[in-house]
């Protein structure tokens, strides 16, 4: 099937070296890369993110995006340093040899998307044109809290930014807020995705869960996808334990331990994932 398969290393442990130790025993060799030895991979100075590097690379593990932070202020917040820290996002990303960032677009209450549009946008699409003259891509994840909490302002950004802004679709997080992943958000977004989150919930508790277990309809979903014509990466984001840094991730992170360790949860969410491909096969 045309599926590369990606992992955030930070659910398995903190530390880089089990990162890669337990995704290479499990044969994923693509990171979504976020949290490094108990930091952001975006916090980590010059000399150790090149550290990280020959870690990778003795591995055989390549970068496929740097899951940071930016875009996870508040609208009201300076945005100018932000901006700086975005710059280095975009350094971070050509020293692990990704050209992706996946980012977001600012909390803010829900009511108030309508008045904050103007600013949201005119922030993205600095960052967004940036990025493009940095060789690197702005991938925007749909989240909640934020202006692209909803699938029609995912979709508003990406034609604000007449296409320039990349989409990253997680199924999940419609779920825990209110909305249907598949097929509504789906057929909606379709043609703007690059790549796809895969963690499932449930729509009535809202729990996260093992793909194929919630509401997200991921055998549909990626029967659709394996039609596109191309490779696609689906990046396995279990959240199926509290581990380190997860808090602080989200504003209302339904934070669970469904697994004793992140390990086991990276092995689950795994087999899932193979399960519902191999059904499709």
């Amino acid at each position: 099937m045309p599926f590369n398969i990606s992992m955030f290393g930070d659910e398995i442990a903190p530390e880089l070296e089990t990162q890669l130790r337990v995704m290479s025993e499990n044969g994923v060799f693509l990171l979504e890369m976020r949290g490094v030895d108990g930091k952001p991979v975006v916090d980590a100075t010059v000399a150790e993110q090149a550290e990280m590097k020959r870690k990778l690379d003795s591995y055989g593990v390549s970068v496929w995006s740097i899951g940071s932070p930016i875009g996870k202020i508040e609208i009201t917040d300076d945005f100018a340093p932000h901006f700086e820290k975005f710059k280095y996002t975009c350094e971070t990303a050509h020293r692990m040899g990704t050209k992706r960032i996946r980012a977001f677009s600012f909390y803010m209450p829900q009511e108030k998307c309508d008045e904050y549009r103007s600013k949201v946008i005119e922030q993205v699409l600095q960052m967004v044109e940036y990025g493009l003259s940095q060789d690197v891509y702005f991938c925007h994840e749909n989240e909640g809290g934020i202006y692209g909490q909803a699938p029609e302002r995912c979709l508003d950004l990406i034609e604000q930014s007449q296409g320039k802004m990349r989409y990253v679709f997680d199924a999940a997080n419609y779920i825990c807020h209110g909305y249907e992943p598949f097929p509504h958000a789906f057929d909606m977004l379709e043609k703007h995705i690059d790549y796809i989150h895969i963690k499932d919930a449930d729509g009535a508790s809202k729990d996260i869960c093992v793909a194929g277990k919630g509401n997200a309809k991921y055998a549909q979903m990626l029967s659709r996808v394996a039609k596109w014509g191309s490779d696609v990466t689906l990046s396995l984001e279990p959240h199926l334990t509290v581990f380190s840094g997860r808090a602080a991730l989200e504003k209302d992170p339904h934070l669970q331990n469904t697994f004793a360790t992140g390990e086991e949860a990276f092995k689950a969410a795994l087999c899932a994932l193979k399960n519902i491909i191999a059904d499709l096969n």
